[in-house]
């Protein structure tokens, strides 16, 4: 987030807060910069800094603070975040929702993340390596390469000329076989993928199948916090927004944890934690993925771990895959995005940078919960209870469907 962005967020946190609590804000900050001791941590080090003598004639705050401009970025973000939980926390004051965002770590997120990563113009290059898709250990005659590389376009206006393109069904393999891989670069943080070999053809053929994955934008500009939600009973935690977000504001953009069909076989979902989970997500992305909401029952891991996949996937376009039959995707902060049937924001994939991402439909106060639409919110009411109901197990209470 931009400076100013900054800055208009911290003034939204003083507006919320009482004279008192800014007394008792300001004094604390004076009494921590005034502390014997500055401790910032990087990679294990310490850094002490002594106070000016009392006696001395002469203060010089920029001298005497100056090791704040010697700090390198994680030693700054550490010693912001642990400003903040000073001023506030340590005072006994709710941390504001305008602030939170600034309180996470990079250790909290599953993929790198920085800015302007990759370029997202409509005018973007975007190519299959051909060399891949002829590969003969891939299907032979299964992409008309020439083609495809032409026709490649996530618009939805362009998936059945696309589709037209692939040589003739009975030359591909059986496609109801399952191929497991993994797709980014071997950094620790690539995605797990369960998918048919035509979509294993194409992600091989990839620019990004051996390149990392990142957020964007940098993680401590990401406006938004995960909390509990009490949208409803089974909710579990959702996603707010940490300050005042714009319509049409794109909120970040994360590559998914875990990609894999609609419907997916019988054997692979009994074994679902050993033979996917465990076997093609990275230990980080893992932790990431076993961290989301699991709505359905389950008495043994693999059950929790399918559950997971049931609950949180999202539909993502493919040219490899009809829109009745999509792949969907896990996503470690869009999957917490509880839903409603009056959302503020909409779902956006882009399989040429890897990333999906929410966009606002109309502008986001600080603190409020981010909501998608899991179903047709054009759909009659019972039509849409009844869905989520067999679904995701819920009752939806929103503001359009009321209470009854």
């Amino acid at each position: 987030m931009s400076s100013s962005t900054q800055s208009g967020a911290r003034s939204g946190a003083q507006d919320q807060m009482s004279p008192s609590d800014i007394t008792a804000l300001e004094k604390a900050f004076q009494d921590m910069l005034s502390s014997t001791q500055v401790k910032t941590v990087s990679e294990g080090s310490t850094t002490t800094r002594e106070p000016a003598h009392e006696d001395s004639e002469e203060f010089d705050f920029e001298d005497e603070y100056s090791w704040l401009d010697r700090m390198t970025p994680s030693e700054s973000a550490a010693f912001e975040r642990a400003a903040l939980e000073t001023l506030f926390t340590a005072e006994g004051l709710p941390v504001p929702a305008e602030f939170r965002y600034l309180l996470t770590s990079e250790s909290d997120i599953a993929f790198p993340s920085g800015n302007d990563v990759y370029d997202h113009s409509l005018t973007a290059r975007f190519s299959l390596d051909e060399t891949e898709l002829k590969n003969p250990a891939a299907p032979k005659d299964f992409f008309d390469i020439q083609n495809l590389n032409r026709a490649i376009s996530p618009a939805d206006a362009e998936r059945s000329d696309v589709q037209k393109r692939f040589r003739n069904p009975s030359d591909a393999p059986d496609p109801n076989a399952a191929c497991i891989m993994g797709f980014g670069a071997d950094n620790g943080a690539h995605v797990g993928v369960v998918c048919d070999p035509r979509t294993r053809q194409f992600l091989r053929a990839h620019p990004l199948f051996r390149k990392p994955l990142c957020i964007e934008p940098h993680y401590s500009a990401i406006p938004v916090y995960i909390a509990p939600s009490g949208v409803h009973a089974d909710a579990g935690q959702g996603l707010f927004a940490a300050c005042r977000i714009t319509v049409k504001e794109r909120l970040f953009r994360e590559p998914p944890l875990l990609i894999s069909p609609a419907r997916i076989s019988g054997h692979i979902a009994l074994q679902f934690d050993t033979f996917v989970v465990d076997r093609v997500v990275p230990p980080r992305v893992r932790a990431a993925y076993d961290a989301l909401h699991n709505c359905w029952p389950a008495s043994n891991n693999a059950e929790h771990r399918f559950g997971i996949v049931r609950t949180n996937s999202i539909a993502l376009n493919f040219p490899t895959r009809t829109r009745e039959d999509p792949l969907t995707g896990c996503f470690q902060l869009l999957s917490r995005a509880n839903h409603s049937c009056m959302p503020n924001v909409v779902f956006e994939w882009d399989y040429k940078t890897f990333q999906g991402s929410l966009i606002a439909v109309r502008p986001i106060e600080a603190g409020e919960e981010i909501f998608l639409s899991y179903t047709d919110i054009s759909a009659r009411k019972a039509v849409r209870r009844e869905t989520l109901q067999r679904m995701y197990r819920f009752k939806c209470t929103c503001l359009k469907c009321g209470p009854n």
